[in-house]
């Protein structure tokens, strides 16, 4: 009697198998929106950080961080 119901449960999980074109389409919507994502992110980042390279009152962080690792890779 338990091992009936093991096989009925062995045989409703095979069933709910995923089709191949389910998976590729879900590969595609992620692979586009990692994409997008990332140029987003990285868009951010690169005005941020020309922001910061064109205020003067970080100059001198900028000045000594650029000494700091000047100096520590020589």
């Amino acid at each position: 009697m338990f091992f009936k119901g093991i096989k009925k449960n062995k045989a409703k999980i095979q069933k709910s198998s995923f089709k191949l074109i389910e998976v590729i389409i879900v590969m595609i919507i992620t692979s586009i929106s990692s994409i997008t994502l990332t140029i987003i992110v990285s868009h951010t980042i690169n005005n941020t950080s020309k922001k910061i390279k064109t205020e003067s009152d970080l100059s001198e962080v900028i000045d000594t961080y650029d000494a700091i690792v000047n100096e520590y890779y020589e």
